[in-house]
């Protein structure tokens, strides 16, 4: 019942307790409260459903790759590339270049994954967006190819933890440590003592 009618504080710690029990079975419920609930809450759902087409079936994810204006579109296009969803690669390829960073870099992470046609150039646009000297357009990028750690290299990767920037070196720091990369773990200490 708080799942459906509950405020959001409410709604998120039963999704918390969902994620820990067995999500599969509440995919009616997750289904009816994304349609209808705050980015806050859909965004918690995707991250309970990313791989899981039994939670959000796969049209749900599509419809959201094909929403123009849906401020969780990036992470429908990553959830999108994580289930191989080869079929979007003709929206993505007609989205107009874009200046919301986070879509560019989903975008891009998306093609690399799941185009092999395009994939160079999409590789291309992405090393520049985690090369340029805008933190925004970095930060976008490491966030999208964190969901797929295996596109970065140990470069790209240290270069994010010896950033000025401290978003840019925790979620480096992140990528690190999911990846268990022990080549790079001297270079965290080294950070860590500045």
């Amino acid at each position: 019942k708080t799942l459906i009618s509950g405020n959001d504080d409410q709604k998120l710690f039963v999704l918390n307790e969902i994620q820990n029990l067995s999500p599969e079975l509440w995919g009616n419920e997750l289904t009816e409260i994304f349609h209808n609930g705050s980015n806050n809450i859909r965004n918690k759902i995707l991250a309970i459903a990313h791989s899981d087409n039994q939670i959000l079936q796969d049209s749900i994810i599509i419809d959201l790759v094909n929403s123009l204006d849906d401020p969780l579109r990036s992470t429908g296009i990553i959830i999108a590339a994580k289930r191989r969803l080869t079929h979007i690669i003709p929206s993505l390829k007609k989205l107009p270049i874009n200046t919301n960073p986070d879509l560019q870099a989903s975008v891009n992470t998306a093609m690399v994954i799941l185009d092999k046609d395009g994939k160079e150039d999409a590789r291309s646009k992405l090393d520049g967006m985690l090369n340029t000297p805008n933190v925004k357009l970095q930060i976008a990028a490491l966030k999208a190819t964190s969901n797929f750690p295996e596109i970065l290299t140990n470069e790209q990767l240290k270069r994010s933890i010896q950033s000025s920037h401290s978003e840019l070196q925790i979620l480096g720091m992140k990528i690190i440590s999911n990846k268990q990369i022990s080549d790079l773990l001297p270079c965290i200490i080294e950070n860590l003592k500045n």
